[in-house]
C-alpha cells in the first residue's frame, strides 16, 4: 500500500508492488506519483506503557505457540 499525489494536489492511496513510481490519479487521471508518508508517532505519556503491555502479550504468544508447536 503506497500513496500518490498528482499535480492538481489529489492524495490516493493503492496497493501496488514496490517498483511502481507512478499511477493514473483516480480523481482527475492525471499522473500521480509515489510518495513518502511519514509515520504518525504516539507522544503520549502511556504510549510506553502501551508498548510494554504488547511486549508482553507478544513475548506470552510466542512461548504458547512454541510450546504447542505451532510455526508460521
Amino acid at each position: 500500500m503506497f500513496d500518490f499525489r498528482c499535480d492538481n494536489g489529489h492524495t490516493n492511496e493503492k496497493f501496488v508492488d514496490s517498483e511502481t513510481n507512478e499511477i493514473d490519479c483516480p480523481d482527475c487521471q492525471l499522473k500521480a506519483r509515489k510518495i513518502v508518508t511519514p509515520v504518525k508517532v504516539n507522544r503520549e505519556k502511556n504510549s510506553w506503557k502501551e508498548v510494554r503491555r504488547w511486549s508482553k502479550q507478544r513475548e506470552s504468544q510466542i512461548k504458547h505457540e512454541r510450546k504447542h508447536g505451532i510455526t508460521l
